[in-house]
């Protein structure tokens, strides 16, 4: 049998797959499957053994690790204990630090711990230095990894399960107890501190932070607009340690000693590059390139031909094995996904070039570019939402001088050891490759339509997309053989009448679908820790109900660039119709200020007294309003900015009047769309209630998002049983200084019966409205469904 690691690492890959996405069904789905191919087509036996083998590896490996990571969770949840574990990683911030720890083990031997964690440590208590490989001794509340929080936002347990950390605490002091660093950890750690010196003293600025990414592997050394440059015309990938890098300096000096050495130079080979993935850090695409190159030297070690698909396969095999969660990381997808498009796709484009227009070498330099961007096309999109349009001929210009780069970057630090002097001229040379690559990189980032933003597709669209990409693969694979099973069942089935009826049916089904979807009504109220902000769509149109500010604990994430900015590229939204700012908390109105640089904005709307009271916040707000035009309106009760059948109707406040409390200037909108209604308070208080009570028409409203993050300042009974929302949003942050919510608050909404939803445990709030009788309720946490009709 040609290739069986091929066929063991799609079955791993169908197992962890399958075990993650539908658990113990996966299994029965597998083996159905299985059932109809044996039944259907003339399979050898060793490729269904294999299979279903790999299958089950893959699918035991995954499945085994979140049922033990659940079962803990739901035992060590909840209670403070002793722990003791290793460090292996950390990161140093402002004011506090990030321990990656293994060798976790619960001090009492109660319980057993599976996987890493992640500990947050507060700098400030810190009376010793950690080091990697230090054991120490805390005290915390482990807490499970929570998935996105938000529509399209990041996926922060699947990232660490991907890095083999289930959980995560915070502790306020660490014992440390020893180091137990290896011989080799020690060298490895040792050299890469002097390697770090060295290159300090070639290079400054931009070219050292290159060479730090570049051939050491420090992620973090690269100034952020030159990342955000090279994302922007698809030269991302030069920051990763790739195949390119690895071949280079371990073929490079293969080829210098193999002839000293020619007997156990691979050996050597092979250990210098395990030294070499421990010295840049770990990192999956160091640890792909290295298998691969591994393999390549492995092959000529046993004088056998080297086939890249059953080293990409064995790869592939190696690292999911090692960890199923990598296969679900964005780098793992457009690594494998790049080397596919490279040894497989680009060879068949270049064969078919030559067919149809003649050998040239130009198909010969095109075409494995043009394979890379085939396959990595979907992932790109799918994660950063657009595509790079000069990517190709850029990366044609680039390439050679990454090349050079990397050459005389090594040869210069090589140099640099036995003479400084002769280090740095050499140094210069590689400096000025790099400012050639900034210069091309900047200049194609500044061209029109360098980089077009498209809408986050469905994973049904990019399995057809594969799909189809998989079947033409197959094709020119088998265009030579008469024989071909796949291909004569192919040709069978394009021909059946049912498949063009299948066709039309997909057809019709997606211009209904868009056309429901089009009257539809969508809100969504963001968790942005504590603050609040609502996105509202309907008819294509978007509305925000304020902005937010920061959301985490320590204030690292705003939620302008983070949450909302992000949220517009994946849904291609490049346009705001209108934006309601309830008063000018920074919880409130930051993430405007954040956005308006980058997305046009058309309206603001502000509450009345905001015409003559400042503050900070609001003069930075209406600079920026004249600097991009954008026109600002002041609303009272009884106002309304009515689109088609979507209204948003003003409640409080009353006048223009200037407050003693900003809380109490928030404008109370209610919108409304047919039978629906949903009421957004701000952050006013019992006083503003009890004014709403004695002058407005309060109605009731099938949703409420309560006041102030559920202070007990506001939510009274009598304005509650008032508005008798079916449900109740509250917007607060997670382990906030506050005491929000209340339990008074809590207590008054239990007591009207309404369900209530809160972002800091529910993650973000998703509503359809279709305007018919109901509406469907969803969260991100827990995934919670719910339905409810409409007040008559």
């Amino acid at each position: 049998m040609k290739r069986p690691l091929l066929i063991v690492a799609m079955g791993i890959v169908f197992g962890v797959i399958l075990s993650y996405v539908f658990g113990l069904y996966g299994t029965l789905y597998f083996c159905l499957g299985i059932l109809i191919l044996v039944y259907k087509y003339d399979i050898r036996r060793i490729i269904v053994v294999l299979l279903a083998i790999s299958f089950l590896c893959g699918f035991i490996l995954t499945y085994s690790s979140l049922t033990t990571t659940g079962k803990n969770i739901s035992l060590l949840t909840n209670q403070t204990l002793t722990y003791r574990g290793t460090v292996e990683k950390l990161n140093i911030h402002n004011n506090y630090m990030i321990l990656t720890l293994n060798h976790l083990n619960e001090m009492s031997d109660d319980y057993f711990v599976m996987g890493k964690m992640s500990l947050i440590m507060d700098v400030s208590s810190m009376d010793d230095n950690i080091h990697i490989g230090d054991n120490i001794l805390f005290e915390t509340e482990l807490e499970s990894l929570r998935g996105a929080n938000n529509p399209n936002g990041f996926n922060e347990q699947l990232y660490n399960y991907g890095n083999g950390i289930f959980y995560s605490g915070f502790t306020e002091e660490v014992i440390v107890q020893s180091n137990d660093l290896s011989m080799l950890q020690s060298l490895i750690l040792k050299s890469r501190e002097v390697l770090l010196v060295q290159v300090a003293r070639l290079w400054e600025d931009d070219t050292l932070g290159m060479v730090k990414t570049m051939l050491l592997g420090e992620s973090n050394a690269i100034d952020e607009d030159i990342k955000l440059v090279y994302q922007k015309v698809g030269l991302a990938h030069l920051l990763a340690i790739s195949g390119l890098h690895l071949s280079i300096i371990v073929l490079g000096l293969y080829k210098l000693i193999k002839k000293r050495l020619r007997p156990c130079s691979e050996i050597i080979m092979m250990f210098f590059i395990i030294y070499y993935i421990g010295l840049t850090g770990n990192h999956l695409s160091t640890i792909r390139a290295g298998l691969m190159v591994g393999m390549f030297l492995t092959s000529y070690l046993l004088s056998r031909k080297y086939d890249p698909i059953s080293s990409i396969s064995g790869a592939v095999i190696i690292i999911v094995l090692m960890n199923p969660f990598q296969l679900f990381q964005v780098g793992f997808l457009l690594s494998f996904f790049a080397v596919i498009g490279l040894v497989i796709v680009g060879p068949i484009i270049e064969k078919s070039m030559n067919k149809l227009l003649g050998e040239h070498y130009i198909w010969q330099l095109m075409a494995p570019l043009v394979g890379i961007q085939i396959m990595t096309l979907p992932v790109q999109i799918y994660y950063f939402y657009g595509v790079p349009l000069y990517s190709i001929i850029v990366n044609l210009i680039v390439i050679p001088f990454v090349i050079m780069f990397l050459v005389l970057g090594i040869f210069s630090i090589g140099v640099s050891f036995i003479t400084l002097s002769m280090g740095h001229l050499i140094g210069n040379i590689a400096a000025l490759c790099n400012h050639i690559i900034i210069a091309v990189a900047t200049f194609t980032s500044e061209l029109p339509l360098n980089y077009i933003n498209i809408k986050k597709p469905d994973i049904w669209m990019l399995i057809i997309y594969y799909a189809i990409v998989l079947g033409m693969i197959i094709w020119a694979f088998g265009e030579n053989k008469e024989n071909n099973i796949i291909r004569i069942h192919m040709n069978r089935f394009v021909r059946l009448r049912r498949f063009k009826v299948l066709i039309l049916v997909c057809i019709l089904s997606v211009i209904i679908i868009s056309c429901f979807k089009f009257n539809r009504l969508t809100i969504i109220n963001f968790d942005v820790g504590q603050g609040d902000s609502s996105v509202i769509t309907f008819q294509q149109k978007v509305f925000l109900i304020d902005t937010g500010g920061d959301t985490t604990l320590f204030g690292s994430a705003n939620v302008g660039a983070d949450i909302l900015f992000p949220y517009f590229l994946s849904e291609g939204i490049d346009e705001i119709e209108g934006v309601f700012i309830s008063h000018s908390d920074f919880d409130h109105i930051y993430g405007l200020i954040e956005i308006m640089p980058t997305i046009r904005i058309n309206h603001v709307y502000l509450p009345a007294a905001y015409r003559t009271y400042e503050d900070n916040m609001l003069n930075m707000l209406k600079e920026l309003m004249v600097e991009y035009d954008i026109k600002c309106h002041y609303m009272k009760a009884g106002d309304s900015v009515i689109y088609n059948e979507l209204s948003f109707n003003c409640i409080y406040p009353y006048s223009g009047e200037v407050k003693s409390s900003n809380n109490d200037h928030s404008m109370v909108l209610q919108v409304t769309k047919g039978r629906f209604d949903y009421l957004f308070t701000g952050d006013i208080s019992e006083v503003a209630e009890g004014e709403m009570l004695k002058y407005s028409a309060l109605t009731e409203v099938e949703g409420l998002k309560v006041a102030h993050h559920g202070s007990s300042s506001s939510s009274q009974l009598p304005f509650i049983s008032t508005v008798n929302p079916s449900f109740a949003l509250i917007s607060y942050g997670d382990h906030n200084f506050y005491g929000h919510p209340s339990s008074k608050t809590l207590e008054y909404l239990e007591t009207n019966h309404s369900t209530i939803y809160k972002t800091a445990e529910d993650g973000a709030l998703i509503l359809y409205y279709d305007g018919f009788m109901g509406y469907y309720m969803g969260t991100m946490y827990g995934k919670r469904k719910d339905y409810y009709l409409c007040k008559p």
